[in-house]
């Protein structure tokens, strides 16, 4: 998943494309970062916080942490925004 999210973003920045082209030309489907973008998106912007989460959490599936990546990732809204001016983390809007 985190390499998907790193090939699309990469994908977006070489070909100056949009992100719907980027899922396309790096052969990813989009339904794969969409359902765990929260998972990925944590990684980026504090992966200490991923280490913990997957440390101290009791998850039993992916589906449980992309919740509780979700609810970390509140905090880290700011940060998210100028992350994603600066197109180090793909334009996707995040509902928390």
């Amino acid at each position: 998943m985190h390499e998907r999210y790193d090939q699309v973003l990469q994908t977006m920045k070489e070909n100056r494309c949009s992100m719907a082209c980027a899922f396309r030309l790096a052969s990813c489907p989009q339904s794969t970062l969409r359902d765990f973008v929260a998972i990925a998106e944590l990684k980026k912007v504090d992966s200490r916080e991923l280490d913990l989460v997957l440390r101290d959490q009791e998850v039993k599936s992916v589906r449980d942490l992309e919740v509780v990546c979700r609810k970390r990732l509140r905090r880290y809204i700011p940060v998210m925004s100028n992350m994603r001016r600066e197109g180090q983390l793909l334009p996707m809007k995040f509902k928390a």
